[in-house]
């Protein structure tokens, strides 16, 4: 866990080097008091900070890169992004062990039937 003080100090940083988001080039700015002064929703033009490479796609290898893989984005990006690599990650892991959400379940069990059957076939025709 991070010390206190840590994003927020991580924030102003990347403010001052540039003060736009990383994907839509939007300007942004730092909202000191979020929270204790009464926003009850995240402002279009709040700062946030962003992940280049998604804790979904492995473990970040390359220690030293952590500073360049945090940037700023604005909430919309931000959560648009996080949106589609959760649904990437579950498709992709899901697709794998052929366990699908309720709707495609059929086409799970479908897959297995159609393994079961090649390996009759597979041994029939060995012998």
């Amino acid at each position: 866990m991070p010390p206190p003080g840590y994003f927020r100090k991580r924030r102003e940083k990347l403010m001052r080097e540039d003060p736009h988001c990383y994907w839509c080039r939007r300007e942004l700015k730092l909202y000191p008091g979020y929270g204790k002064n009464g926003f009850k929703i995240l402002p279009d033009d709040a700062a946030t900070i962003d992940h280049l490479a998604s804790a979904f796609m492995g473990p970040r290898k390359d220690v030293g890169m952590k500073e360049r893989t945090l940037v700023l984005a604005c909430p919309e990006c931000n959560n648009g992004r996080n949106v589609a690599e959760t649904t990437e990650h579950i498709w992709r892991t899901r697709w794998k062990s052929a366990s699908f959400p309720f709707p495609l379940r059929w086409f799970g069990k479908l897959l297995k039937r159609y393994r079961i059957w090649r390996r009759k076939v597979s041994s029939a025709n060995s012998e």
